[in-house]
This record gives C-alpha cells, sequence and structure tokens, in this order.
C-alpha cells in the first residue's frame, strides 16, 4: 500500500496490469465508506511475488510503489508498506472460466477458474451467465 499527500491523476481507480512486477493496482478511497486518502492498494503478479517472498518488506514496497510510479506517473508516496500474503494464490487454478454440465443443469465457477483473483471471480461468473444463456 502507498498514500499520498494529494490526490494523484490517472484516468481509473482500477487496473490489472500486465508488468514484471505489478497485476493489480486499485485507489482504496474509490470504494463507498472508504477513507477519503489517496491511497493505492498495489498486488504484485503472483511470479514476481514468488520469486521474492523472503525479500525484505521495506525493499519490496520499495521496488512496487517505483513499477506504480512508472505506470501512473504518481510522485514519491508519503507512506508506503508492504505485507506478504503467502497463501493469497491458488497455486493451482481452473484454465476454465468455469464447469457447466447441461446434463444435470449444474454448473460451478469462482475464483479458482482462471487465477484465483476477484477479477477471475468476475470473469467466471459472466462466463457462466453467457453459457446459461446459450
Amino acid at each position: 500500500m502507498c498514500a499520498f499527500s494529494n490526490p494523484i491523476t490517472v484516468p481509473w481507480d482500477g487496473a490489472e496490469v500486465e508488468d514484471d512486477i505489478l497485476h493489480w493496482c486499485s485507489r482504496d478511497c474509490s470504494t463507498p465508506g472508504r477513507d477519503p486518502a489517496e491511497a493505492w492498494v498495489l498486488h504484485a503478479s503472483q511470479a514476481w511475488s514468488t520469486e521474492n517472498v523472503e525479500l525484505d518488506p521495506e525493499l519490496a514496497a520499495a521496488m512496487i510503489v517505483r513499477s506504480f510510479r512508472e505506470l501512473s506517473g504518481a510522485p514519491m508516496p508519503g507512506f508506503m508498506s508492504a505485507h506478504r500474503w503467502r497463501y493469497a494464490q491458488p497455486e493451482i487454478s481452473s484454465p476454465a472460466t468455469h464447469i457447466w454440465r447441461a446434463d444435470y443443469a449444474l454448473g460451478v465457477c469462482g475464483e479458482w477458474c482462471g487465477g484465483g483473483t476477484v477479477e477471475a471471480a468476475w470473469r467466471s461468473g459472466q462466463s457462466i451467465v453467457h453459457a446459461l444463456g446459450e
């Protein structure tokens, strides 16, 4: 997470990122009911996180924030912190976005389909909805 003393100008409040380090960026104050401070939650990619799991948290935060600054043009934040969620992502997930068994009229979906993230959960739900309409 990083926080800025003033709002930063980017055309999005959340973005899935294809980067060597970053995977997801989210403006925390864009969530209703949250503190209005300009804070961003930054998720590193699974590959980078696995490779750097034992990295000093301050160094990890600096590297992740540098990647975000390059992406967004943001200034240096006044605060940054890193937290390791060792088990936040499944090691194995289904490459399918959903599983549908028409013979049983039964389907399953979820974040474990296609990646283990909230974005994957949303895509999985959308995918099964479209399958139901076919």
